[in-house]
């Protein structure tokens, strides 16, 4: 097996763990988090926030950037070993059943990384200071 062969091993594994990682904290966010939360009184709510929600958002955020460059990573390289070089190779883009998901994957991903970055953070930040102040 050679160094490119293990290259894209590497970024398949680290782009599958990352995956299940961001993946899994968005269910705990969904399903378990956000009902508990409810269910807190206030006092409890203001100790967990800065201390949990705080360092899952960190992982959930960090998650994402790297599932997403893992991905975009593997997916060009993936196309420099194949031999496909866009506007350079002379030949036509992959257009398989297989490629098409991908490339489909690999924009709902980095929109939902746009999410993550460009929304909730923002929303946490605002609603964090507005709390430091409250």
């Amino acid at each position: 097996m050679g160094a490119a062969e293990l290259y894209l091993i590497g970024l398949r594994v680290t782009h599958f763990i990352a995956g299940i990682t961001w993946i899994g904290l968005l269910y705990y966010f969904n399903f378990v988090q956000v009902p508990t939360f409810k269910e807190l009184d206030a006092p409890t709510r203001s100790i967990l926030i800065p201390r949990l929600v705080k360092r899952v958002l960190l992982w959930f955020r960090w998650s994402a950037v790297v599932t997403v460059v893992a991905g975009w990573l593997y997916f060009f390289s993936w196309w420099a070993v194949s031999g496909y070089f866009p506007f350079a190779s002379g030949k036509a883009p992959p257009t398989g059943t297989w490629d098409l998901a991908i490339t489909a994957g690999g924009i709902l991903g980095t929109m939902m990384l746009v999410n993550v970055w460009g929304l909730i953070w923002r929303n946490q930040m605002a609603s964090a200071s507005h709390l430091a102040f409250a």
